[in-house]
């Protein structure tokens, strides 16, 4: 694996920081070279990985924007170097105004070694799982990596796990201050051409840029072929790569799918969506899931926590969705509740309190027997609910559909259509009687407000009212929007929705929008949008990418 250096390498040159002895060269780029090297300050002179930072900056300032940005970089490797699998960040240091980084040594080998042959299913799940499970926590650091490949994924000899390298921190300082120098921010990306989706080619990444990645490993060890080699869907821009592994398990189709779509905001959000999707793969597949629920009797590999919070929100997921679970619930639960040592008491006391209200009723009736009217009206029930609630006692007819729901003695002698009889009146009367609650009809959502309010997104977009437009946006999409992406565009509109699904509350429209760049030229695409009331709002909760009607 190594690559030249420069030719003015020395093994035997004075240590750098003093401390730090280049061995071999393991790689070098446009951004600065690589080395092993040894620690002569720790017993043995351990190894360890020796970054050089090369900037190209020619001014004291782009010097000092320059070890500004490294110094934040190297801060945050040092919190991600906490993680099992990521090398820990030994030191940072400037020398000769050229900066350094120090790092712990990975005894194993590249990942590049292992590909091209097509792997299992296993394999790959197990290998997206141990991938994702580190993603999980470098984005939950507010960290994108950008730069997932094979090289920079190494296989630990200790353990066979999967090990993170390359945090870009070399190439953010220098890309950082060319674009402080040159002005054109925006159009500096870092990644390696195949891995990179879309928005981070244009220098853009988002969380989900690094589930692209992800997926596309996961394709290149599926079905050996490297993603020079997958070719997307001239319409609809998605990758089409499922004919060259005809024997997959669909649901693994569509985890590795949905990670690879071309807009961003139709992939997983973040790495622990992700995993949770990868977890709720069905139980032969799962069970590879470094960190998955095991089955029944088998134990599950210990790791991080992160994954076993993703593979529990999955599972509720799954089981809400899961028609085959539903039957069998119901089943178990007469046999514990039929139980005579339960129902055999509660049976007798029924009996007694039937027999003690029909002999009572009958000394009633003996005791005065020319007033057959009054004991009518006048129920055992109705006594007890006046002695105990004297309060109502001025209110004519609130109290009869009250005391009559309310009574426990009543319940178990009464046939079953008492209930339905003394149920009905009680929302009448509170509906009638207190005004306040009334938010049930501002709940319902017409076609018309729906559609507004995405006619109106796109309105806020094109005028740049960010804060607007993301007010138009419900749930996670509100965090998700992102102005930078709009930005690009002269405009942005919505025609042609079509409502294809409607509830009291949703309304789901397919439609066509249309992005004018600066240049004039257009894209036009097909989306999907979910309108939800929120609040008492309309809101937008979902929109996918369907597919691409005109190219640019």
């Amino acid at each position: 694996m190594a690559m030249p250096v420069s030719a003015n390498f020395q093994p035997e040159s004075k240590p750098i920081g003093g401390r730090y002895r280049l061995i071999q060269p393991l790689g070098a780029g446009g951004f600065g070279q690589t080395f092993s090297a040894q620690d002569l300050h720790l017993p043995g002179h351990p190894l360890c990985v020796v970054k050089q930072l090369q900037p190209q900056v020619t001014t004291a300032e782009e010097l000092q924007t320059a070890r500004r940005l490294f110094d934040t970089e190297a801060q945050t490797l040092y919190k991600l170097g906490t993680h099992p699998q990521i090398p820990g960040l030994l030191a940072h240091f400037e020398e000769d105004q050229e900066f350094y980084l120090a790092q712990e040594y990975i005894q194993g080998h590249s990942l590049g070694d292992e590909l091209g042959a097509p792997w299992s299913e296993a394999q790959v799940v197990a290998f997206l799982g141990d991938l994702l499970g580190i993603l999980t926590f470098v984005h939950g650091h507010g960290v994108i990596h950008r730069d997932l490949k094979p090289s920079n994924l190494i296989r630990r000899a200790g353990d066979n796990r999967i090990v993170l390298i390359d945090f870009g921190a070399v190439k953010q300082v220098s890309t950082q201050a060319t674009a402080l120098r040159s002005g054109l921010s925006h159009t500096i990306s870092i990644g390696t051409q195949g891995y990179m989706p879309s928005e981070q080619v244009a220098g853009r990444p988002q969380f989900s840029s690094d589930i692209y990645a992800s997926g596309i490993l996961g394709i290149q060890a599926l079905t050996g072929y490297p993603p020079t080699e997958l070719h997307p869907d001239p319409h609809s821009g998605e990758l089409n790569w499922q004919h060259l592994a005809p024997q997959t398990h669909p649901a693994l189709l569509e985890v590795l799918d949905t990670m690879v779509r071309y807009d961003f905001r139709t992939r997983y959000t973040t790495a622990t969506e992700a995993l949770a999707a990868l977890s709720g793969l069905p139980p032969s597949l799962s069970r590879y899931v470094p960190g998955a629920i095991a089955p029944l009797g088998q134990s599950a590999p210990a790791t991080q926590a992160n994954p076993t919070v993703a593979v529990g929100r999955r599972r509720d997921r799954t089981q809400l969705t899961a028609p085959q679970a539903l039957p069998q619930a119901p089943a178990r639960r007469p046999e514990k509740s039929s139980s005579p040592a339960l129902w055999l008491p509660l049976a007798a006391g029924v009996a007694v309190v039937v027999a003690a209200l029909l002999g009572w009723q009958m000394w009633r009736w003996a005791a005065a027997p020319d007033a057959e009217t009054p004991p009518v009206a006048t129920t055992p029930a109705d006594e007890a609910a006046t002695s105990a609630e004297p309060e109502p006692q001025p209110e004519a007819t609130t109290p009869p559909p009250e005391v009559v729901a309310e009574s426990p003695v009543v319940e178990p002698a009464a046939t079953a259509p008492e209930p339905a009889v003394t149920a009905s009146p009680e929302p009448v009367v509170e509906a009638d009687a207190s005004p306040t609650p009334s938010p049930e009809p501002r709940g319902e959502l017409t076609p018309e407000a729906a559609q507004a309010t995405v006619t109106a997104l796109y309105g806020y977009v094109s005028n740049r009212a960010w804060d607007a437009a993301r007010s138009q946006f419900g749930g996670s999409l509100a965090q998700q929007f992102d102005p930078g992406f709009f930005a690009q565009f002269e405009r942005v509109s919505v025609e042609n929705l079509r409502v294809t699904g409607q509830t009291a509350d949703t309304v789901e429209f397919l439609g066509e929008n249309t992005y004018v760049y600066p240049d004039g030229s257009t894209q036009r695409e097909q989306r999907t949008f979910t309108v939800q009331m929120q609040d008492g709002q309309p809101r937008i909760v979902a929109s996918s990418f369907r597919s691409v009607l005109q190219a640019r």
